[in-house]
């Protein structure tokens, strides 16, 4: 009987060790990570193939498929664009793509779409170092020319500052380990820091963010020519506007048994927002700084019968349209 125990125990530690992997290699040691990014401003939304199989589907500009894990060695990445009746034509590739094991990667879809190409970037898969940020920069924006990328302590003297880099299409700054806390991203043309052409204001970088921020072309509101892309590994997106950018706000009169109308932002009702819209009519947009507005409709030149009363939030770059619906004693 002892000796039977002994034999059990033995082989109770083996099937143990062996389920934690003990005597098999590392499950992940032959996976990489893929994240892609649409980056084409003029491409429609896109479906992606990885190898033949599908990837991810409808992936608009700007649209970031996360990090996934695939299989490490070459692959054979194949973009299809998603034209109006069902037509799915191949935009980019199959485009062959070594993926190393154990190490990140980024796939941009960039340029027109006439010359539409992959860019891959390899990113940093190492630890983060306590307290820190890692930002990796890539620009995307084949009609924005060389520039500068300044990351300085909110409203720091640009004529003062050194650029954390200087690049053109297609070329990538970092990635760069700063400490956490409150800076000011501000892009100049290469050679003059006097002149910003893009700056979101001050915005705060947490400890271990690993941030792949890309510098698209602006197709939102505002003159200027770029937005930043901000994306990390699990697949948070966030675009940056530049500050000077405002919301865009218009009106739609849908509603068939309703008089023409005034339509009055925060009870400024001496001056209409829109004055005596009739039905089907549509105002043109118009740029208003980002805030949360009140607005009320009214019959036209009646402000004391208020026919819609709501709350409508403005974000800086975003473009609303309000539509007046149903008919009168249901709008």
């Amino acid at each position: 009987m002892k000796r039977l125990l002994q034999v059990m125990m033995t082989v109770s530690l083996s099937v143990l060790a062996a389920a934690c992997g003990s005597d098999d290699p590392d499950p992940l040691a032959n996976t990489a990570e893929l994240s892609i990014i649409h980056a084409s401003a003029d491409a429609p939304a896109v479906d992606i193939e990885l190898n033949g199989q599908p990837f991810r589907s409808n992936v608009d500009f700007k649209g970031v498929v996360p990090h996934q894990t695939v299989s490490a060695g070459t692959s054979e990445l194949t973009i299809r664009g998603r034209l109006p009746g069902g037509a799915r034509p191949v935009v980019i590739g199959p485009a062959r793509v070594t993926l190393e094991p154990q190490r990140r990667y980024a796939v941009l879809s960039v340029n027109r779409v006439a010359s539409i190409e992959p860019l891959v970037i390899t990113r940093d898969a190492s630890t983060i170092a306590a307290g820190a940020v890692r930002l990796q920069v890539v620009h995307a924006a084949p009609d924005t020319p060389r520039v500068s990328v300044f990351v300085t302590a909110p409203n720091a003297n640009l004529a003062a500052s050194a650029p954390a880099g200087t690049f053109a299409f297609k070329e990538t700054i970092g990635p760069l380990s700063v400490a956490a806390g409150e800076y000011q991203i501000r892009v100049t043309p290469a050679g003059t820091p006097g002149t910003v052409v893009f700056d979101p204001g001050p915005l705060r970088l947490d400890a271990g963010a690993d941030l792949l921020v890309s510098v698209v072309a602006n197709t939102a509101t505002g003159s200027a020519p770029i937005s930043l892309l901000v994306t990390n590994a699990g697949g948070t997106r966030l675009e940056l506007f530049d500050r000077s950018a405002p919301a865009r706000l218009r009106v739609i009169h849908a509603s068939p048994d309703a008089l023409a109308v005034d339509v009055v932002a925060n009870d400024n009702f001496s001056q209409p927002l829109v004055p005596n819209l009739a039905f089907p009519g549509a105002m043109p947009f118009v740029d208003l700084p980002p805030a949360t507005y009140n607005v009320k409709v009214t019959p036209a030149g009646n402000p004391g019968l208020v026919a819609i009363n709501a709350n409508v939030p403005l974000e800086r770059g975003r473009e609303y349209s309000v539509f007046a619906v149903g008919r009168l004693a249901s709008i």
